[in-house]
């Protein structure tokens, strides 16, 4: 009998030991939207609290009025302030300790409950803590929802929770570059905002900047706990701004061991640093290269996927410069592994994945980007003489090879920021490039490169809000839109145009008003003398259409013309002189 009691003692001092291995607290944040954060703190140290394949705590969530049920990984995660040194730069401080944390955005009005399940060895051990009472949760008017791929027309992007057309226009911001990192941002991201109505940037996550999270110092399969509390500030810096961001996750610079812009030397998968590879190449198909990948997508979605202002997952920047990529049998190692990680990141995440070349256009690409796991393609073009014209074809060519939204998520007209400011220092080819892809059928603006060099320096972020103020309101996502086609035109001019059955939007551009023939032809930009222009459009026959005129540069309606006729598809118009561009919409 005392032997059984023992047994007892036993069981039950196991069970209590077990038990004080965690404690949980919660809260809600209100912010766009809300989040319940679920803190779980251990009791004891942990050798690698960053690898879920040795211990995973999962957090599932029971909304109580419908019984629906929710799952969320917690994450590793230690709290900073931050502070300027006496240079400004930024100083990251430790606040509290470490800990796991859990991160959930409802999209239900009610009560939760959670319980946080303990995994070892990717087995279910035990509940290690739940909710002693619901939380309730509101949700707020200004819910916004994950960035999806339209339901109705495949060609663009729409807020899967308002149903709302997202038309992204921003512009890359990659990284810091400076020891200010989070201060960059908060003007960065504050004038294209503000002074742009830009909604979107494009962020990179290695290999060497301040959101870098696997390194050298780290060793693998560790994360910067400061790299990615920046990347939480930079993100919840967006959200306040109504920004989204794509998270860019590798580059073609951890896997290149030749110049220009290899990093492979200072890479952790590197065999000479410990790393499971020999050769750069093998990162592709080589079995722990993947394995420790897959953990830090893991990781990443888990700390940054709740949030809605995560736009998409970008796997690769500029795939096609790693080692060996137009080898056959490589390139398949790589195209497969485009499709697991795809995979694995949709079977986790809500939101879009995609990749994109150095090469703006190419049946390796075609083949890449025509996997059913990529939601949309992405080009990269630098150092054309036309920008509008190089977009235009860019974006038509994309758009028939691969049906899927396209955009240019890098452009510009030099590989060097100094030379773009010195040879366009007005953003000629900005403005250009974003009017152009708006009018082409692109999926968004055309993304420029240098934000820190040129952008900001420059101040050209004005650029971007007469065309934001154009689209608002306009509903890409639930009408099917065609290219027109123009006729009657004079030499001096360019048109571009889209339409669907109620509403046409056209850009007609001075042929002379390029970046190359303002610094390299130095040719006049004269004024285009009023001329009739024939436009074959999706507009059904009515006899009273409006046609609004707009100044590019102030956004300002500077001419109108009233009961235009459209029959079999065709309208003919008058169109006012002008010196460098205008923009029209013909709607009833």
């Amino acid at each position: 009998m005392k032997q059984i009691q023992n047994i007892f003692f036993i069981i039950f001092l196991i069970t209590l030991i077990r038990a004080q291995l965690f404690t949980c607290t919660s809260k809600i944040e209100n912010g766009i939207n809300s989040r319940i954060i679920i803190d779980i703190y251990p009791h004891k140290s942990i050798s690698n609290p960053f690898n879920y394949s040795a211990i995973a705590l999962v957090t599932e969530f029971t909304h109580i009025e419908t019984n629906k049920k929710f799952q969320a990984d917690a994450f590793w995660y230690q709290n900073y302030t931050r502070s300027k040194g006496g240079n400004g730069e930024e100083v990251l401080t430790e606040t509290g300790i470490a800990r796991f944390q859990t991160r959930f955005t409802p999209f239900y009005a009610g009560k939760f409950s959670f319980a946080v399940s303990l995994f070892n060895q990717s087995k279910k051990t035990e509940v290690v803590c739940s909710s002693s009472e619901p939380i309730n949760v509101k949700i707020p008017q200004s819910q916004r929802g994950i960035i999806s791929v339209s339901q109705f027309n495949l060609q663009y992007f729409e807020d899967s929770w308002t149903g709302k057309s997202f038309f992204p226009i921003g512009e890359n911001v990659c990284w810091s570059g400076t020891n200010k990192k989070t201060y960059d941002y908060d003007s960065w991201f504050f004038e294209l905002a503000n002074e742009g109505l830009g909604n979107y940037a494009r962020l990179w996550l290695s290999p060497f900047d301040a959101f870098t999270l696997e390194n050298l110092e780290t060793g693998l399969g560790k994360y910067s706990l400061e790299d990615a509390w920046r990347l939480d500030y930079v993100t919840d810096l967006a959200e306040s701004l109504s920004m989204r961001l794509m998270f860019c996750i590798e580059s073609f610079n951890s896997y290149r061991s030749t110049p220009p812009y290899s990093y492979w030397d200072v890479n952790p998968y590197n065999a000479q640093n410990g790393g499971p590879l020999d050769q750069a190449s093998e990162f592709f198909f080589n079995d722990q290269a993947k394995k420790l990948f897959l953990n830090r997508l893991r990781y990443i979605v888990a700390r940054f996927g709740f949030s809605s202002t995560v736009f998409a997952w970008e796997l690769f920047n500029e795939v096609d410069l790693t080692d060996n990529f137009s080898d056959p049998d490589q390139f398949l190692n790589v195209k497969n592994w485009h499709q697991e990680m795809a995979n694995y990141l949709h079977s986790i995440s809500p939101q879009m994945v995609s990749t994109s070349f150095s090469n703006p256009v190419g049946e390796l690409n075609y083949e890449i980007y025509s996997l059913d796991s990529l939601n949309y393609s992405q080009s990269h073009s630098y150092g054309a003489h036309d920008i509008a014209l190089d977009v235009n074809s860019i974006i038509l060519l994309n758009r028939f090879s691969v049906s899927k939204p396209s955009y240019l998520g890098e452009f510009g007209i030099s590989g060097d920021g100094d030379q773009t400011r010195s040879e366009d220092p007005n953003g000629i080819h900005i403005h250009n490039g974003i009017w152009s892809s708006l009018c082409s059928l692109a999926a968004a603006t055309s993304m420029t490169w240098w934000w820190d060099s040129y952008i900001a320096p420059q101040n050209l972020y004005p650029l971007y809000k007469p065309l934001a103020e154009f689209v608002e309101g306009i509903e890409f996502n639930k009408n099917f839109w065609n290219i027109c086609i123009f006729s009657e035109v004079p030499n001096s001019v360019h048109p571009y145009g889209i339409s669907t059955e109620n509403l046409a939007l056209i850009w007609i551009q001075n042929v002379n008003n390029t970046w190359w023939n303002n610094y390299q032809e130095h040719l006049p930009v004269n004024t285009v003398d009023s001329f009739q222009i024939k436009i074959q459009t999706d507009l059904i026959d009515y006899n009273d259409y409006i046609i609004d005129i707009y100044d590019t540069f102030s956004g300002k309606l500077i001419h109108q013309i009233f009961n235009c006729k459209v029959e079999n598809l065709f309208i003919i118009f008058q169109v006012p002189s002008f010196n460098i561009d205008i923009a029209c919409k013909i709607h009833r």
